[in-house]
């Protein structure tokens, strides 16, 4: 798998530049949200809630242009409040930190913060960088106060008792050397120093296209709607161009055929073309006859004319590609991409990021260091696919996140790990006037101890999963009571699904309490549906014991509830003696199917 190779190929333990921290302002349907930034992060809740702003918000961060932006783009149409959006990054790298960027990084943290705001003027839309910035108190500390004492320096030096590193070899204090001297001792006292809040700078943010180039993660956005032609053929700033491109970075040194290719293009580049005056001209006789033959009819009606030359522009392997490639599938029927069914589509266009990102450590270049991470932002990843295939996606996702940042909105419960709730936020929207807001659980919910059973617990299973899109939650012990709820329910005129409630078996009793702890922890509504299991006294050694151990359950299930979001529904003794199945129909049908039958009859 791709992500396991980039896993092998890394320097264990290297720092590499991630997000940390989004926070949106003014965008679509967002008045304000902030959330934690994991390395696998996973946007859930109902339509129209805003997953796909956000997403939106991301690619508007990363983008370097204004191009189609307009008063939509603005919380309610209301462009008298400036879109911001502020990213936090972290992991930054110990060169990063000694590069340009120093100055804003704070506790080993770049945050930057891209506004757009609306010219009423101009009616265009203008976007702007800053940098948070934090400084000393104290004045001679401050670079941004440097204007202010740098006409008295050598006194600044002497009043503060400062090191001698602040002058230079001749003993003289220059402002370079104050310079150079204030980073050095800023480094060393930074644990002793008073620090002024932070704040965003006043000026433009470094030069943008410079930073994101060297600094800041890859950023690739699949939206859910999205032509696989616009990625399929060349052009200088999609997938399949950029591709491309990184190959032709090996070339011609390293690839032998490309640089037989490249003899060749000269080969006809001589040929067709004059040669500098003093070399021999190869150029066939019937090119220089027709050059003379021009000249010479040229001449008697333009006698200034003094020579005509035919130029040939011959391509360079790079224009080669770009002049007609294009992506041709076989599966069956040879054709373009385009050509093909949706899902194929965006499954060509995933194996481009894939391969894309490949590539990129593989050769490297001072223009895509390798350190760099990705970022990549998908929408709907289960778009076109069905049951078996979204696994697969999902655990190509997974996989992916181990070593780049991935961030995507999903309806399919097949795209949720319950054990990595950590990585989920859910999105909501209760009124146009408070916007989307956003939820997530940063904190264990969970002992360590019980981490690997609620993993293996949920292990492939979507139905589970669901409860993260449900609007209220029915816990039950097992299969009988998952077959019989919704029956039960249409024959009380009851539509579970159209109200949003899902019925989640536990696999039993004792598992009841890690999805109440879940539920607690995500703010989810839930009803707890189990049996009192009264201890029958007449039992005796093990089975008496183990009958006690179900019993004080109860006592389990009922601790850990929180009443404000749920309620428990005892059933007395249990639920197969309440619905009339007996012992006897439990045994010879199983209970599941003995529900079944009783409430189909």
């Amino acid at each position: 798998m791709l992500t396991r190779a980039i896993s092998q190929r890394m320097v264990l333990g290297e720092k590499r530049i991630k997000i940390k921290k989004v926070k949106i302002e003014n965008s679509r349907s967002i008045k304000c949200i902030e959330f934690d930034f994991k390395d696998l992060t996973i946007l859930i809740g109902e339509n129209n809630t805003g997953k796909t702003n956000i997403l939106n918000a991301l690619n508007l961060f990363f983008s370097s242009s204004v191009k189609g932006i307009n008063e939509e783009f603005f919380y309610n149409k209301d462009t008298s409040n400036d879109i911001s959006i502020t990213v936090t990054f972290d992991r930054l790298s110990a060169n990063e930190l000694e590069t340009k960027i120093n100055k804003y990084t704070i506790d080993g943290t770049l945050t930057v913060k891209k506004t757009f705001s609306y010219d009423v003027e101009t009616g265009k839309i203008v976007s702007k960088f800053f940098g948070l910035i934090k400084e000393p108190k104290e004045t001679f500390l401050k670079l941004s106060k440097f204007d202010e004492y740098k006409d008295r320096l050598p006194k600044v030096v002497e009043e503060h008792n400062l090191p001698n590193y602040f002058k230079t070899e001749r003993a003289t204090i220059t402002q370079s050397s104050y310079k150079e001297g204030l980073k050095k001792y800023i480094q060393e006292k930074a644990n002793e120093i008073e620090w002024d809040a932070p704040y965003f700078s006043k000026t433009h943010f470094l030069g943008w296209k410079e930073v994101a180039e060297s600094y800041l993660p890859y950023f690739f956005y699949v939206p859910a709607v999205k032509e696989a032609s616009e990625e399929t053929t060349y052009t200088s700033s999609n997938l399949f161009g950029r591709l491309l491109d990184a190959m032709l970075l090996k070339i011609p040194g390293e690839i032998p055929e490309f640089s037989k290719l490249k003899g060749i293009l000269d080969t006809a580049r001589n040929i067709l073309n004059r040669p500098p005056k003093g070399e021999k001209d190869k150029r066939p006789s019937r090119i220089k006859d027709m050059e003379k033959s021009l000249l010479s009819i040229l001449q008697e009606s333009m006698p200034s004319t003094a020579d005509v030359k035919i130029q040939v522009n011959v391509p360079d392997i790079r224009d080669i590609f770009r002049a007609g490639s294009r992506l041709i599938i076989n599966d069956g029927i040879e054709t373009t991409v385009e050509s093909k069914g949706h899902g194929l589509q965006r499954a060509v266009i995933f194996a481009l990021f894939r391969l894309y990102a490949n590539i990129l450590r593989e050769t490297g270049s001072q223009q895509r260091p390798s350190s760099k991470p990705f970022t990549f932002v998908i929408e709907e990843p289960e778009l076109y696919l069905h049951p078996q295939s979204q696994r697969v996606m999902f655990q190509v996702l997974e996989s992916l996140s181990e070593t780049e940042q991935i961030i995507f909105c999903t309806h399919s419960p097949f795209f949720i790990d319950m054990s990595r709730y950590d990585s989920l936020i859910i999105v909501s929207k209760a009124d146009i006037y408070s916007g989307s807001q956003v939820f997530q659980v940063v904190e264990d919910i969970f002992d360590v101890n019980d981490k690997g059973y609620f993993r293996m617990l949920n292990e492939f299973d979507p139905e589970r999963s669901e409860i993260f899109f449900a609007k209220k939650v029915v816990l039950v012990e097992g299969d009988c009571e998952k077959v019989a709820f919704p029956r039960i329910a249409n024959k009380m005129n009851k539509d579970l699904n159209a109200r949003g409630i899902s019925i989640i078996e536990c696999g039993g009793k004792f598992n009841i309490g890690f999805f109440v702890k879940v539920l607690n922890a995500f703010k989810i509504p839930y009803v707890v549906v189990h049996d009192v299991d009264p201890v029958d006294d007449s039992l005796t050694g093990d089975r008496l014991r183990d009958a006690r151990k179900l019993f004080e359950v109860n006592n389990t299930i009922q601790s850990i509830l929180n009443a404000s979001l749920g309620k428990i529904e005892p059933i007395d003794p249990d639920f197969e003696h309440v619905l009339g199945i007996t012992r006897h129909q439990a045994e010879k049908l199983g209970k599941p199917y003995a529900a079944f039958r009783k409430l189909e009859t």
